[in-house]
């Protein structure tokens, strides 16, 4: 008896959304601790770039979220086009305030 004879569930694409997601999730969790023990010296454009990339990662995972799980993606256009246009909005502004706050 092979356990490995149903390959179904590696070849599901959810599958391989999820996967992206937690790798994405350990990348931004390992570079947000070893960024916060760089930049305790670090100059303010550095931080900002850094917090930048953590934030587009979070802004990526967001929308495989909404598009495969709660499956906007078979959706009409204006719905898809309304949650990415959400999405640009939210970056934008945590962007902002992280900036010039």
């Amino acid at each position: 008896m092979n356990p490995f004879r149903n390959l179904s569930l590696f070849q599901n694409r959810l599958t391989h959304v999820w996967a992206f997601l937690v790798a994405t999730t350990l990348a931004s969790w390992w570079l947000g601790g070893s960024a916060h023990r760089i930049m305790e010296g670090a100059l303010a454009q550095e931080r900002f770039t850094t917090t930048s990339i953590i934030i587009a990662i979070a802004i990526i995972k967001m929308r495989l979220v909404i598009w495969h799980f709660m499956e906007v993606k078979a959706c009409p256009r204006w719905l898809r086009w309304t949650c990415d246009a959400w999405l640009l909005s939210v970056a934008i502004i945590v962007l902002g305030l992280y900036r010039f706050a």
